[in-house]
Formats: structure tokens, C-alpha cells, sequence
């Protein structure tokens, strides 16, 4: 993949996470978005699940990455 898309897709990335975390009311303390993963330290209620972070986290930013770069849904199908 070229440089600038990639560039392109990890801010959009960063942005769709930020967004979701600041409505699930999560507080991102570290972002690191990976070629092939992401690395995130945030801060949530202690009544919500380390797993219930990571799906709803991963399956909406998946769902909105894909609906915005349709590309990337053929590359990884």
C-alpha cells in the first residue's frame, strides 16, 4: 500500500477511535496505530469488561474504516 494512503487511513483510524471512545466515555491515555494492529491504553469504568471494550471498540471502527476506505474491505476479505 502506498505511504499517503496509509497515512491517510491511520489518521482516520485514530480519529473513528477517538470518537467512539469519547462516547462510550473511555479516556485514551496512549494511541499507537500499527500497519496490521493498533496499541491503545485508555481508561473506562471498572464495571465495563477489558472484552466488552475490545469488541465494541473493533467492531465499529472496522465497520466505519471499511465504509469510508471500501478498498481496504477487498484487501482483507
Amino acid at each position: 500500500m502506498n505511504v499517503d494512503i496509509l497515512k491517510v487511513i491511520r489518521y482516520c483510524l485514530k480519529s473513528i477511535l477517538a470518537d467512539l471512545c469519547n462516547k462510550y466515555q473511555y479516556k485514551i491515555l496512549e494511541l499507537e496505530v500499527m500497519p496490521d494492529h493498533i496499541h491503545i491504553f485508555l481508561l473506562a469504568k471498572p464495571t465495563i469488561t477489558p472484552t466488552d471494550i475490545v469488541r465494541a471498540l473493533k467492531s465499529i471502527s472496522a465497520i466505519k474504516l471499511f465504509k469510508e476506505h471500501p478498498k481496504l474491505k477487498k484487501k482483507y476479505k
